[in-house]
């Protein structure tokens, strides 16, 4: 399963990064020459721009629906890579919960055994080590300092993503590009 999650997140976010988000074709003018008056011109690009489309200052290009510029993907977001790029905010903190979740649990359950819970302790039942060769801890002390950094990082993860996630899902079901709402605000 966890290969699974791996998998899902690596597809949705290399398929944001390297589809393109959707340029406005170079030289690009409406069919009928009187919609030119409804339309605003890139200077950059020398064409018009397509409704809802902005020009990108890193990629130097008019980008269709255009949301932002994303340094993670290097890659703007927009009308043709946003679904994908959504997904993947979605699916990395699924599955970081996922993975943390398999840890916790695999943690407890190689201690439950050897601590007994009582009304007012925790104490480890060191006479359980000498009927159990197995070691407390799984792995060694290092592994374990390791697995805790990761578990933090998961955790991290979790949250940074999660509410870029809840920002992008504010933008779609608002149906306004993150620019478009910040146009608005001004």
């Amino acid at each position: 399963i966890l290969l699974n999650w791996t998998v899902m997140i690596l597809y949705n976010y290399f398929s944001a990064m390297f589809v393109g988000p959707g340029y406005v074709p170079l030289g690009w003018t409406p069919e009928k020459s009187q919609d030119c008056m409804y339309l605003q011109y890139c200077k950059v690009c020398q064409s018009y721009k397509a409704p809802r489309s902005h020009h990108c200052r890193k990629c130097n290009r008019c980008v269709m629906k255009m949301d932002h510029h994303c340094p993670w993907i290097n890659n703007c977001c927009g009308y043709q890579n946003h679904a994908s790029f959504t997904l993947f905010l979605l699916l990395a903190p699924l599955g970081c919960i996922h993975a943390s979740f398999i840890f916790v649990m695999t943690m407890y359950t190689q201690l439950y055994n050897r601590i007994s819970f009582g009304w007012s302790s925790v104490k480890i039942d060191m006479s359980a080590a000498k009927r159990d060769p197995r070691p407390i801890i799984p792995f060694g002390l290092s592994a374990f300092a390791a697995s805790l950094f990761a578990l933090g990082l998961a955790l991290g993860t979790t949250i940074a993503v999660g509410m870029l996630f809840i920002i992008q899902m504010k933008v779609i079901l608002t149906n306004k590009t993150s620019i478009e709402s910040w146009i608005e605000e001004k």
